[in-house]
């Protein structure tokens, strides 16, 4: 509920036709200069915001890996995974901009980082189902080596 919460309130500010954006004309002014372009503040916003929210991912997620360590879990990095994304990724960036034809720096935005959420989040799963079913299967074992006992 919280997440629901925060995209809409994240979306009324940062979206063009967010409630924000059309109701304080502060979120409309133009921002000059940065890095030589110049935007609309609602846009800095987003852009600013998605930058501090990559950060606090980045930094859960090492944290996670340096407690799971800690806890003498051994990680690894799986290639195979990271190359599975990737092709993944690059398969709906191509459809993405075959349907979409985005136009505009915040459209290629939206386009790559919903292609890349996808792509991870569709792999993901199905490793997740594929434990799944190799833990039920090993399940099955004891439970027949039990019984055999």
């Amino acid at each position: 509920m919280i997440g629901v919460f925060t995209h809409i309130i994240f979306d009324g500010l940062t979206s063009r036709s967010g409630y924000f954006v059309q109701h304080i004309s502060l979120l409309n002014f133009n921002v000059d200069g940065i890095l030589g372009f110049s935007m609309p503040f609602y846009i800095f916003l987003w852009y600013s915001l998605t930058i501090l929210g990559l950060m606090v991912l980045l930094f859960q997620m090492i944290k996670s890996f340096f407690t799971l360590k800690e806890l003498g879990y051994e990680l690894k990095i799986s290639w195979l995974r990271i190359a599975t994304i990737t092709l993944l990724w690059i398969l709906l960036l191509y459809i993405g901009i075959d349907v979409l034809e985005p136009k505009g720096y915040l459209r290629w935005g939206i386009l790559l980082g919903g292609t890349l959420f996808y792509s991870v989040l569709m792999i993901s799963t199905s490793y997740y189902i594929q434990n799944l079913i190799s833990l039920q299967k090993r399940e099955k074992l004891l439970n027949k080596e039990r019984f055999k006992s």
